[in-house]
């Protein structure tokens, strides 16, 4: 679902570039490494050379890496080099991650560095586990989606009893818990979470549900939850409730749901 624009070597590639400039800037670049007259370093420094694109977010693909290309990338502004054939799944990380960076949000796949297949594999193992409880379609597929542009992937668990499930298999640091669901609401699903920790180990629980009364707020921290995101939230309200519950996980206390 993104606008997408093709040029079929480096001269295209700048000759749009120049043109886009009046019909409206373009938010990232991925080029080919191997092109015929002007290959993808060259095209880099030439981008980088122009003033209204000397920011540009750049990706570079190459079918046959060599030593020493990594270092030449970051000097010439490359943000991701990646080898070809690349998955899809790889591809969207280093894209998310790119993008993130230079929104400069602390949810950032990657460190401030070369993206590259290695560090998207570091970053994968080191990302935050989160589980989604949803029982409905429509609202799993949104949350996921506004999960997705903050840079984070998740799981989802369609009702508190797979919710439970989820968390006895899988170490999860945040749960974003509907609280009107079929079987097992999210109430009882989060009093069965923190039974079953047992004082121990903590995941930070996050109500999402329509209703916004105090005494619902009230009704969902008695039942081990965390905080409240009443629904539809807004994708900085996400990214503010998934800083604050992570930055205390991090900080080794819990925060309140103030």
């Amino acid at each position: 679902r993104c606008e997408c624009v093709l040029a079929g070597d480096g001269l295209e590639a700048m000759t749009l570039l120049r043109a886009k400039e009046r019909t409206g800037p373009l938010d990232l670049a991925i080029m080919d490494f191997q092109m015929p007259g002007m290959d993808g370093e060259e095209l880099a420094r030439h981008i980088r050379s122009e003033t209204a694109y000397s920011q540009l977010p750049l990706m570079l693909l190459s079918s046959a890496p060599r030593a020493g290309d990594a270092h030449r990338m970051e000097e010439c502004g490359i943000r991701a080099y990646l080898t070809k054939p690349i998955k899809r799944a790889y591809l969207y990380d280093a894209i998310a991650a790119v993008l993130s960076r230079d929104e400069r949000s602390s949810t950032r796949l990657v460190p401030d560095k070369l993206i590259t297949r290695h560090t998207l594999d570091e970053a994968r193992r080191h990302a935050p586990g989160i589980l989604v409880v949803e029982d409905n379609l429509i609202n799993q597929k949104v949350a996921v989606r506004m999960l997705e542009k903050l840079g984070y992937r998740c799981d989802v668990a369609a009702d508190g009893l797979e919710a439970v499930e989820a968390v006895c298999r899988m170490q999860y640091d945040l749960v974003f818990m509907d609280c009107h669901m079929p079987r097992m609401d999210g109430l009882d699903a989060s009093r069965e979470i923190r039974r079953r920790e047992g004082g121990e180990r903590r995941i930070s629980i996050v109500a999402m549900t329509a209703a916004a009364f105090k005494s619902d707020r009230e009704q969902c921290l008695a039942a081990g939850m965390d905080d409240y995101l009443a629904k539809p939230f807004k994708l900085d309200e996400l990214r503010s409730s998934i800083e604050k519950h992570l930055a205390a996980k991090r900080g080794g206390r819990r925060d309140s749901g103030d």
